[in-house]
C-alpha cells in the first residue's frame, strides 16, 4: 500500500465512543489514505479506558483516545494536561497530509469544534442547548468530511 501499511489496520478506541475518538479516527484514515468504512482496510476495536490493545496477528494498530501514549500510532491526550483532545494530536501528526485533502482553515475550524464539543464543561451540561447545538454541528461536519473526502 502507498502509505507502507499492511492492510487491514486496526483502529482502537474506548467503549462509549465520543466526538474526539470518532473525529480522530476519521482524520487519521484520511491522512493515511484509508477508507474507514471498509473492513478490509480498517478494523475497529473498542476497549475499556485505561487499557491497550495488542493484535495477535501483528496488524498495524493505532490507538485513539486510549493507550496512554502519543506517537505516530497512538493518540491519547489524557496524560497531557494542556492537550484538549486526541484529534489535536492527530492534527499535529498529519497536518501536512490533511491540508492536501481538506482546506487548512476548515481543518482548523473542525478540530476546534471537536475540542469544544469534547470539553468537560460541555459534557457536564449534556442536556444543554449549547451542547446539543455543538454536537449537531460536529456530527454534520464528520459526515461531510467522511463523505466528501
Amino acid at each position: 500500500m502507498e502509505n507502507g501499511l499492511t492492510l487491514p489496520v486496526v483502529f482502537v478506541t474506548h467503549r462509549g465512543v465520543d466526538f474526539d475518538a470518532v473525529a480522530s479516527m476519521i482524520l487519521a484514515a484520511l491522512a493515511l489514505g484509508l477508507n474507514i468504512n471498509n473492513p478490509n482496510e480498517v478494523i475497529l476495536v473498542f476497549i475499556a479506558p485505561g487499557t491497550k490493545y495488542v493484535d495477535q496477528f501483528e496488524k498495524p494498530v493505532f490507538h485513539f483516545d486510549v493507550g496512554g501514549m502519543y506517537d505516530k500510532r497512538n493518540f491519547d491526550h489524557h496524560q497531557f494536561p494542556d492537550c484538549p483532545s486526541a484529534v489535536m494530536l492527530v492534527y499535529e501528526t498529519y497536518v501536512d497530509k490533511l491540508a492536501q485533502i481538506i482546506p487548512l482553515k476548515e481543518l482548523q475550524s473542525f478540530t476546534e469544534m471537536v475540542n469544544e464539543a469534547d470539553s468537560p464543561s460541555l459534557l457536564e451540561q449534556e442536556r444543554s442547548a449549547e451542547y446539543k447545538a455543538k454536537r449537531f454541528e460536529v456530527m454534520q461536519m464528520l459526515h461531510e468530511i467522511n463523505d466528501q473526502y
